[in-house]
């Protein structure tokens, strides 16, 4: 995994590139926030260390809503803080 990319894999064997948003930690597991690259499609996963601690980690899809609101909501703080910053340096 590159700095700040990563590249996910569907079950059909196609990968995809994608930018890390940012990642954060929810209840002892982290969760990683990502655009997949050519497009305008925000997901979100769980990330599973290796086992062994040798190697990437994989992906694993998140179920619970409640999960999918906090991630939503610190995005969505992400993203004015953002905006903020970019009105900062217009003016």
């Amino acid at each position: 995994m590159e700095d700040k990319q990563l590249i996910i894999t569907d079950d059909k064997g196609n990968e995809q590139l994608c930018e890390i948003i940012f990642t954060m930690e929810i209840e002892d597991k982290s969760y990683v926030v990502f655009s997949v690259n050519d497009s305008d499609e925000i997901s979100a996963a769980e990330y599973m260390p290796s086992q062994t601690g040798q190697g990437e980690g994989t992906f694993k899809d998140i179920k619970e809503d409640s999960i999918w609101e906090q991630l939503e909501d610190a995005l969505e703080a992400y993203q004015q803080e953002l905006d903020a910053e970019e009105n900062d340096s217009t003016h």
